[in-house]
């Protein structure tokens, strides 16, 4: 009886910091996929490997994208500023969680600037070892 005490005492540590090291993963992953489109032009091989197999992405303006799409339409588009509000991870299940925050955002596409605030949402999937973006979504943020 004493040993199930301790494997449950021991359980009850492990379990926390497992679902505390997956919420940094995610939410580092999340800052990498961002950090792909920092500069003048998208990382197009970074953002990728970060995109797991079907991934969607649904824009600020509702438009839903593949991964090709999106890659196609913002080629020549960078971010030179941004900063996430209030990140939230949600485990879903041992292979999937969730993100989300507020971002503010400064942009270039071509010639165009662009400044946002934003809500954003991401659902992470663990395929064979690796936390991939499944989908991405974006909203304009509006004041409560």
């Amino acid at each position: 009886m004493k040993f199930v005490s301790v494997a449950f005492t021991i359980l009850s540590f492990v379990g926390p910091l497992h679902a505390e090291d997956v919420k940094k993963v995610i939410l580092a992953n999340e800052t990498a996929s961002w950090q792909a489109w920092v500069g003048t032009r998208i990382d197009i091989p970074a953002a990728q490997k970060l995109l797991a197999p079907g991934y969607v992405d649904i824009d600020a303006s509702g438009v839903a994208w593949s991964a090709d799409e999106m890659f196609a339409q913002m080629k020549n588009c960078g971010i030179s500023y941004f900063k996430f509000k209030d990140p939230q991870v949600h485990l879903l299940t041992p292979n999937s969680a969730a993100i989300v925050y507020g971002v503010d955002a400064t942009a270039m596409c071509g010639d165009q600037k662009i400044s946002a605030d934003l809500l954003a949402s991401s659902v992470w999937v663990k395929r064979n070892g690796k936390w991939l973006t499944e989908i991405h979504t974006e909203t304009p943020a509006k004041q409560k």
